[in-house]
């Protein structure tokens, strides 16, 4: 979503009480919430593996990422497979996809001045759409560059 005038597609979710949205072009599978294997001594943010189609996925949880209470997942949660360095990390995030946008350059504004770390860290800019703003995540952001999740 960088060039002027080109519109992008997204996906949303909600986490918490707040609408996020990836890039529909970084999301590889969705899939429904199932039991993970657990992945000792892993960072507090690292649900467990989820095994897929012949590969293992490190999942996370998106809520814990941006600094909210930890997710006690249910059947109405999903998995959103997404690539991020080449390799795809699930996150677990609530409710479902709640719907595909199509956004244009001018629908995104940058991230408002929050007195908080983490919106600045994971959030890359908002998308103002029908009265709503919506954070689009960084998903380079979302795995921290010194975490060996793809080692497992």
């Amino acid at each position: 979503m960088t060039e002027l005038g080109r519109t992008e597609g997204a996906i949303t979710f909600i986490v918490g009480a707040q609408e996020f949205c990836v890039d529909i072009m970084s999301v590889a599978v969705i899939c429904r919430w199932r039991p993970l294997i657990p992945l000792l001594h892993a960072p507090v943010f690292v649900c467990g593996l989820l095994p897929i189609g012949g590969a293992v996925w490190p999942v996370i949880d998106v809520a814990v990422r941006l600094g909210l209470p930890q997710t006690k997942p249910t059947k109405h949660h999903i998995i959103v497979g997404v690539e991020i360095a080449n390799r795809i990390v699930g996150l677990l995030v609530e409710g479902g996809v709640s719907e595909l946008l199509l956004i244009s350059m001018d629908m995104i504004q940058p991230t408002p001045d929050v007195p908080s770390q983490i919106a600045s860290d994971f959030v890359s800019s908002t998308v103002a759409i029908n009265k709503r703003r919506i954070s689009l995540i960084s998903l380079d952001a979302i795995l921290p560059r010194n975490e060996q999740l793809f080692a497992a």
